[in-house]
């Protein structure tokens, strides 16, 4: 499996942003904290190719409670986002607690299948499903 590190990002009440990594996640172990994410205090997780922290290889997912944001670094790709041409240019708000993180609509997602699909695809293969649609910033 390409993924050697979950990153669990977790902003407890009035403690400082804690971070837990897991070496060598099984598939159902990043299920769990995928569906744990709730924009506030599980903002986001981020799935990394190495063991390194100073990793450049990720899969972020962000947001919760039925609205995901998953962006890709990786290889070829820098800062390469899922992409719903379908779904407008309304901001969202995807992460409520600390700095926090909004996006147009367009690349989020209502849909766990996808996000599961996105995240299985790069845990499998280190880059995007060609099976969704992608963009990048640029």
């Amino acid at each position: 499996m390409f993924v050697k590190r979950l990153e669990i990002i977790e902003y407890p009440p009035n403690v400082p942003c804690v971070t837990r990594n897991v070496s060598e996640p099984a598939w159902d172990v990043i299920q769990i904290a995928i569906r744990a994410l709730d924009r506030h205090r599980f903002p986001f997780v981020n799935l990394c190719g190495t063991c390194d922290e100073s990793d450049d290889d990720y899969l972020i997912v962000m947001g919760g409670n039925g609205l995901f944001w998953i962006a890709l670094t990786a290889g070829q790709h820098d800062q390469t986002r899922l992409f719903d041409a379908n779904r407008g240019n309304h901001e969202v708000e995807l992460w409520t607690s600390d700095q926090g993180f909004g996006s147009p609509e367009c690349y989020t997602t209502n849909d766990i299948n996808i996000v599961f699909a996105a995240a299985q695809y790069f845990c499998e293969h280190g880059s995007c499903d060609p099976d969704l649609t992608w963009d990048t910033v640029a």
